[in-house]
């Protein structure tokens, strides 16, 4: 068990990264595009944490096009493997065909929102 950290000692991704674990505990942690966005659209998630590695453009632009449309707080870590770790993703799972057709989805919706407010 690692020592307790003093609150006047702890950085900010020292606070992340306990903030999720006990979340993630206590089934507050939501992985995933599509997990993700039904959240921040009903309002309901409290902070999006994105990776700064993440090498998805249009992924990146959608997290962040949603939590400010929505006012969600938007924190990046420089890791997604780290990210992962923190937030209890299985790092031998990987299915990029979902991410994508997600991604599309989402934008399709975003898209579409955007062009019925003009």
């Amino acid at each position: 068990m690692p020592p307790l950290i003093l609150v006047q000692d702890m950085d900010l991704l020292t606070a992340l990264e306990l903030t999720l674990r006990k979340a993630r505990a206590h089934g507050g942690v939501v992985r995933g595009l599509h997990e993700s966005a039904k959240l921040i659209e009903k309002r309901v998630a409290q902070l999006c944490v994105l990776a700064e590695d993440c090498n998805q453009p249009d992924y990146v632009k959608l997290v962040k096009a949603l939590c400010a449309d929505h006012s969600i707080n938007l924190l990046t870590v420089p890791s997604a493997k780290t990210l992962g770790e923190w937030a209890g993703v299985n790092p031998f799972y990987c299915d990029s065909l979902s991410v994508r057709l997600t991604l599309r989805v989402m934008l399709e919706k975003l898209l579409d929102a955007q062009n019925s407010l003009e």
